[in-house]
């Protein structure tokens, strides 16, 4: 296996893992919240969530069948992710005050982390697609040299 191929397993193994905790975790707080939870918010969560899994369990099989095809719409979905929590970013960014009293600087601080939070979850899926690039390239030769092994004849 090459490097490309065992980062890209483990950012598929993470996105599997990320996506089954928060889609237990995120209905489990549903569930057993005394507060009144919006439908939205959960449903934005957990869309978040199954995303990732699919997005996991893609590139796991794309790097266990060694198929480079499998890779293309990962990427793209990556770059959605990438888009969306950009938009989330800059709504966030949007809904911040200047007032000084105590609740407002809870929110601050709430709106500060999430921000942080999501910027982290940007750079990750750049770092992701530049990988999956780079693997889909390995794939690609991999799968060239195989085929020139099997068929001699051609050239």
């Amino acid at each position: 296996m090459d490097t490309y191929e065992v980062i890209i397993l483990i950012f598929g193994i993470l996105y599997v893992l990320n996506g089954l905790f928060g889609c237990t975790c995120g209905s489990a707080k549903f569930l057993t919240s005394n507060t009144e939870w919006k439908y939205r918010t959960l449903i934005i969560h957990l869309f978040t969530y199954v995303n990732a899994l699919i997005l996991g369990t893609l590139t796991i099989l794309a790097i266990a069948l060694q198929k480079s095809w499998l890779l293309g719409p990962t990427i793209i979905h990556a770059l959605i992710r990438i888009v969306a929590q950009c938009f989330y970013i800059v709504i966030t960014f949007k809904g911040y005050r200047n007032e000084d009293d105590a609740n407002e600087q809870d929110e601050r601080r709430k709106r500060i982390s999430t921000i942080g939070t999501y910027v982290i979850a940007v750079i990750l899926d750049m770092i992701y697609m530049i990988v999956a690039i780079l693997c889909v390239q390995v794939l690609n030769e991999k799968s060239d040299a195989s085929n020139w092994s099997v068929h001699p004849s051609r050239g």
